[in-house]
Order: C-alpha cells, then sequence, then structure tokens
C-alpha cells in the first residue's frame, strides 16, 4: 500500500483538495480506520491497543495461565476461527469456546483487539449496525483489490459487505499461480469463483510481461504445468534472455561458495585477492551494475546460515530479511513497545508488559515524559535508546543491536513527525517491510517475503525435494500445489538471470538429510537450462550429447 500511494502521488498527484484522494491502504489498515471510527460500538476507546501473535501467546501464558506447551496451538487455534468469523458461543469444543471467551474478554478489559480483529471486528460491526454499513456504501463507490488470490475467508466477507451488487464498481488484480499463502488461511478459490460474483465483470489477461524474459517465463510455466492455453495464454517478456543455470552441489556450504563465487564473477571481484585466487579475472560476467540487483531466495530461514558465512568470507555486502520480522527482533520490538506507551499512556498491558522488560532500566517510567511535544519519531526513538535501555543487558544478550537499531532510525526517517502513521506501519508492518532496496548490498530473503519485489538476477538455493516442496517434519508439509506455485514465484523473481541450485547433502536442523532434487526441475525443458556439477571448487557443465561447433 506505501509504494502503491508513492506512485500514485506520482503519476496523479493529490492536490489540494483532501476529499479527491482515494483511499489507499492494507485490509487491516481499513479495518483499524473503521474501529478507530466506531470503537464504542464494540467497548473501546479511541486509545486502541492492537495485539500481534507474539502478545496474545503471553496473555494466553500470563494473564489466563495456560500451559506453555498450549499456548502457541491455542493461540493458532483463536487466529484460525477468527479468519473463519466465528465467535466464541458458535464454537463446539466447549474447552477451547471458554479460553476463546476468557481471550476475548482480556482484550476488551485492555482496550485492545489483536490483527485478526482488524477484519474480524468490522465484520461484526457491519452485522450488527446496518446503517454503519451503509454509511461505507455511501462512501466507497468504487473499490480496487490488488493481489486478490492472497485473500482469505474473512476479507472475502469483509469485501462482499463492501461491495455486494453483481454491477458492483469493482477492480481486482490477481494471479492464481501466486497464491502462496495458503498457511495463513488465504484461499485462491476466491479469485477463481470472481466471475460468479460479479457476472458483468470483463476479465482482462496480461499478454506481456514488463518483468522477465521469455526464458524465464517458458521454464515457470512449465513448472506449474500450464497446459491449458485458453485459460492461461503464452506471455511474452522482455527479451529471449539467456539459459537458467542448474547447479548441484556436494552440500549446503558448496552451495553457498558456490553462490558467493559467482556474485563475484559478475561484478569484477569483491575482494583485491579474488584475481590472485582465480575466483573472477575482473571483468564483468553479467550485465549486472550493482549489488542490489541480486537476490538470494530461500525456502526457510535455516538455509541462510551457510549463505551469511560465505557472504562474509567473500566480502560480500548483504541485507537479510527472514523468517522472523524486522519489527518483532529484539531489542526492536522493545523499543517499539515503549514508543506506543508514550503515546498512550493509559495503556495499560504495554505498561505491565515493559515493566518486568530486562532490556529496559528500572527508572524508565520517569523519563517517559521526554518523550513528549512535538518530535519526529527518529528523534523519540534516540531518546528511547539513549534514556531508557539498559546497555549491559543489552550487549551482553543482542551481540548485533547498533544495527538492528541503526536499520530502525533508516525507517523512522521516511515518517519524520507523522507519529501516528509511523505507529500503524510498525504495527502493521509485513516481513518484507523493513527492505530497502536501493542499498548497495545483495538480499537473502524468504521465498514468501520476495513476493511483489524483483531483482535483475536470482539465486534459489535449495532445490530439492523435501525443502521444495518442503516436507521435513510429517507433521509440518505443505500443500504440493501451493509449493509449486511458491517455486514459480520465486522464479519469476528474476528479470534476466536465474540460478537454481541443490545440494547431495545438507545439514538442517542438527542432522544430515540426503535429498534428491526438487521435481519440478525436471518439467523445465532442456534447451531452457543450463546444467552442471560443482566438484572440488571446479564447475563441470553436463554434456547433453550435443554437437559443439568449436
Amino acid at each position: 500500500a506505501t509504494e502503491l500511494k508513492k506512485r500514485f502521488s506520482a503519476i496523479i498527484g493529490y492536490g489540494e483538495n483532501y476529499n479527491t484522494v482515494p483511499h489507499i491502504s492494507t485490509f487491516h489498515a481499513l479495518g483499524l480506520s473503521i474501529l478507530k471510527e466506531h470503537c464504542r460500538k464494540l467497548s473501546r476507546n479511541v486509545d486502541l491497543v492492537l495485539f500481534d501473535e507474539d502478545d496474545r501467546k503471553y496473555i494466553l501464558k500470563n494473564d489466563l495461565r495456560i500451559e506453555e506447551k498450549k499456548v502457541k496451538l491455542l493461540s493458532s487455534r483463536i487466529s484460525l476461527f477468527k479468519q473463519r468469523l466465528s465467535l466464541p458461543e458458535e464454537v463446539e469444543d466447549k474447552e477451547f469456546a471458554h479460553h476463546y471467551r476468557d481471550y476475548e474478554k482480556i482484550l476488551e478489559e485492555y482496550n485492545a483487539f489483536d490483527l485478526d480483529d482488524l477484519i474480524f471486528a468490522p465484520v461484526k460491526l457491519f452485522t450488527r449496525f446496518p446503517k454503519i454499513l451503509e454509511q461505507y456504501h455511501s462512501r466507497f463507490h468504487w473499490v480496487m483489490v490488488d493481489e486478490y488470490q492472497d485473500i482469505n475467508y474473512a476479507q472475502y466477507r469483509f469485501m462482499r459487505m463492501l461491495i455486494p451488487d453483481e454491477d458492483s464498481n469493482i477492480y481486482v488484480i490477481g494471479d492464481p499461480h501466486q497464491a502462496i499463502y495458503g498457511f495463513r488461511g488465504s484461499d485462491v478459490r476466491y479469485i477463481n469463483q470472481f466471475i460468479d460474483d460479479y457476472p458483468k465483470a470483463q476479465i482482462y489477461r496480461l499478454g506481456k510481461s514488463y518483468r522477465c524474459t521469455d526464458t524465464i517465463l517458458l521454464a515457470s510455466r512449465q513448472v506449474m504445468g500450464d497446459q491449458d492455453r485458453k485459460k492461461f495464454p503464452e506471455i511474452t517478456g522482455t527479451e529471449r534472455g539467456i539459459k537458467i543455470k542448474i547447479i548441484e552441489t556436494n552440500s549446503e556450504k558448496g552451495e553457498a561458495e558456490v553462490i558467493a563465487r559467482t556474485i563475484e564473477q559478475m561484478l569484477g571481484g569483491l575482494r583485491f585477492f579474488s584475481m590472485d585466487s582465480r575466483i573472477t579475472d575482473g571483468g564483468e560476467d553479467h550485465e549486472i551494475e550493482s549489488l542490489s540487483e541480486i537476490a538470494v531466495l530461500c525456502r526457510i530461514g535455516r538455509q541462510m546460515e551457510a549463505l551469511e558465512k560465505a557472504f562474509l568470507d567473500h566480502s560480500i555486502p548483504y541485507q537479510k530479511v527472514g523468517e522472523v520480522p524486522f519489527f518483532k527482533q529484539e531489542p526492536v520490538r522493545s523499543i517499539i513497545e515503549l514508543f506506543r506507551l508514550s503515546g498512550n499512556p493509559g495503556a495499560s498491558y504495554l505498561k505491565k508488559k515493559i515493566e518486568t522488560n530486562p532490556l529496559f532500566s528500572s527508572d524508565f517510567t520517569e523519563k517517559l515524559s521526554h518523550l513528549e511535544g512535538n518530535k519526529t519519531a527518529r528523534q523519540k526513538i534516540e531518546m528511547i535508546v539513549q534514556n531508557c535501555l539498559n546497555r549491559e543487558v543489552l550487549e551482553d544478550s543482542i551481540p548485533e543491536w547498533e544495527s538492528l537499531i541503526s536499520q530502525l532510525f533508516t525507517i523512522s526517517d521516511s515518517f519524520d513527525d507523522k507519529i501516528d502513521e509511523f505507529i500503524k506501519f510498525i504495527t502493521l508492518g509485513s516481513d518484507a517491510d523493513a527492505f530497502t532496496p536501493h542499498t548497495e548490498e545483495i538480499t537473502l530473503i524468504t521465498i514468501h517475503a520476495a513476493k511483489g519485489l524483483e531483482w535483475d538476477c536470482v539465486f534459489i538455493p535449495g532445490c530439492e525435494d523435501g525443502l521444495i516442496p518442503y516436507s521435513l517434519f510429517p507433521q509440518q508439509s505443505a500443500d504440493p500445489d501451493e509449493e509449486r506455485r511458491l517455486f514459480y514465484v520465486g522464479m519469476t523473481r528474476a528479470r534476466k538471470y536465474l540460478y537454481l541450485t541443490y545440494a547431495r547433502k545438507r545439514f538442517l536442523f542438527g542432522r544430515e538429510y540426503t535429498l534428491r532434487r526438487t521435481p519440478f526441475l525436471a518439467t523445465i525443458e532442456e534447451e531452457l537450462k543450463e546444467q552442471s556439477k560443482e566438484e572440488g571448487g571446479k564447475k563441470k557443465t553436463e554434456d547433453h550429447g550435443q554437437l559443439k561447433l568449436f
């Protein structure tokens, strides 16, 4: 939504009349604005506190005294039932219904909603108070929804309440091939049934990609197994493009080394001894001019350890977007909680939680008054860091704390004195919101977090049956169709160059795995790929019996 606002402003301009500005937000941000406007109808006041998943677990454990081993499952079940729009009284499991009801009472006592409530509560509000819904019918005459393939049931019902008529002015954009958030409750069937919901709608199919080459598009299509050309017509790319590189390696360490060396070769060497060690001849092998044009996409965060070591060994700067969102990492999370408390001193939940946080000095409450007044977001964060943090505990428990706080400073700079906007951003932010696209660093990121982003060159390590599709643990096996779509999303992040690598053995989660390469690679036609093996530091290109000119 932030990116869309920037582009909209640049192309059209907001003008001086604020009433002419369209409302641009995520589903959750729209839900939050509705709840703030009508909070008293749901027994809250305007100084709302938002709970995320970690807050919910904290409440279940500390307020409701749920056994620690049961907290995670109970939290997930509450989230699932809210995504299904189920009230506690509609739940058949009496024990769970009791905990769910108690949790809802605690939320009300703390004047809080959780993130699932940002859709669940507006739907309840509209159901109970039809006149409020009519106000939004009058307010929003035209609605556009991006990434429609990723909505879940609650979002679907929310949207259908806002625009219920068959001939509503609605425009949605989506790609069923990119539906990869089933584990969050998203369901691809809602985009597939769009024409049933709005039978007067017209469908426009994209015929040209302005990102990928023909080679990458055709290969990713073959991974998806597209045979129905009428339903999914061919898309042309930016140019024909070069073959996709598929590289077999001995281990995850060898794989990481191959990726690091390839990056050095692309950019002519990043270390003084690169040419001496014959890693590079000093010339650019590809049309890559900046590290910011390169990304390494991992299926799971645990793959990143070997890659980080290789990047450090090769002096390759990188930024990491892992499975734990930046805003949930300490000390960033604690700083943000104190920041929120400074703007909402009556938030008893935040105060109680911060009082037991060892990262803060014992007299932090006395210093909260220093944060009052007209200050920028950065100035407030600087004051928290300087006056409220326990440096001794911080340095002992979080070695990288300075770099994390530095990144938080950089993010806060773009908000200046728009404190409410900053709080909304850090509260509703996604995994990739801390990503900075134009820094002179390569990007190390999960495939899920990479959705919506693009780079000139993309590496996807771990192309093994067990990682992609993910099935290392039977109780956590992912939906094979969604894993295929996830691989498709990863491949189509690349504009020009795509490297797919796999290892014959890999050490993960404290054990060694010997996995076959992912079956997805076999679906790509031979003329679209160049396969090689990395053995003993030397790359051997496979000979498929084709005649060579020289």
